[in-house]
Formats: structure tokens, C-alpha cells, sequence
């Protein structure tokens, strides 16, 4: 899994030294093991400060279920394990920094959540998580003609065309 915009979740009903490992199946490169802990990362477009009765993912007191959350050996997805914000800090310019949250560690939901998540861990034991760099590309060209500028082509480069970020894998 990978978090291209990470933003830290600390989940304050897990103990703080527990690694729990959950084993993936994938039908081509077999199975791989996966570390979840008191602190993982999930990507801040899965958050919003504003709930929105059509965003499915994250916000204060909302629940959502974490992607491969559970032992595929032991329990079905059914079982995933669920999060709830319960708190969050910001930075001086408004930005939300960390999350503060529950944890429901995969028992039978009563209510299905609106979505799963994807999400990294950290995970010393694991060398988790890895920072990726990730190249995010949007249009080279600032109009969809760009031999017509005045100016020529060059003139027409979009200066922000390359967005670079440090993604968690």
C-alpha cells in the first residue's frame, strides 16, 4: 500500500508497543505480510475537518475501515479493523497535522462503513514506513494549442506541471 500525502493517526486505545502482523494473499505473488501498529498513516485527501454526508472517508466521529486489516489466515474482511477520529491538531497556518483515534479491532460491525481506507504503519521492527518520492504530473501545456502563444511554445510550459511529494510505502 502507499499514502502519497501522509498524515499521522495515532490510535489511542492500542498499546503502545504492540506490532500486530497481518498476512495478504495475492493470487500472483503469494502471500506478504503487513505490520499495523499504535501508529499508522493514512492520506490526508481521506480526511476532512468538514464532514460531508457524500464524503465516505474519514472526519471527527466518523468511522471508516482500514484496507487489509485483518489475517486472511484467521478472519474475513468483514472483520477489518475499524477507525474512529475522535480528535486532531493543527498547525499555526489551520492545517491538520495528526489525527487522534479509536480502534475496533475486527469484530462483527453492525453498520457497514462507507469505506476502507488504505494505510502505512510505522514499524521500526519493519523498516516501516518507506519514504517513496512520488512524481505527480497534470498538463505540460498551459493551453490546449500552445503554437498559438505570441511568444512561442516554450511560453506555454506549465511551471507547475510536476508536483513532487515523499510518499509512505
Amino acid at each position: 500500500m502507499a499514502v502519497i500525502d501522509p498524515i499521522k493517526v495515532v490510535l489511542t486505545d492500542f498499546p503502545e508497543n504492540e506490532i500486530e502482523e497481518f498476512e495478504i494473499k495475492d493470487e500472483i505473488s503469494g502471500t506478504r505480510k503487513i505490520p499495523f501498529s499504535k501508529i499508522i498513516y493514512i492520506d490526508q485527501s481521506d480526511f476532512r475537518l468538514e464532514d460531508d454526508p457524500n464524503f465516505k472517508r474519514l472526519a471527527p466521529g466518523k468511522s471508516v475501515c482500514l484496507m487489509f486489516s485483518h489475517d486472511a489466515k484467521k478472519t474475513t474482511a468483514d472483520k477489518s479493523y475499524r477507525i474512529t477520529c475522535t480528535d486532531y491538531i493543527q498547525d499555526e497556518n489551520g492545517k491538520v497535522t495528526q489525527l487522534m483515534a479509536i480502534c475496533d479491532r475486527g469484530v462483527n460491525h453492525k453498520t457497514k462503513a462507507p469505506a476502507r481506507i488504505q494505510w502505512v504503519a510505522e514499524s521500526p521492527l519493519h523498516n516501516s514506513p518507506i519514504k517513496a518520492q512520488v512524481n505527480l504530473y497534470s498538463n505540460l501545456f498551459l493551453h490546449e494549442n500552445p503554437s498559438s502563444n505570441p511568444d512561442g511554445w516554450l511560453a506555454d510550459v506549465n511551471p507547475n506541471s510536476l508536483e513532487i511529494k515523499t510518499a509512505f510505502v
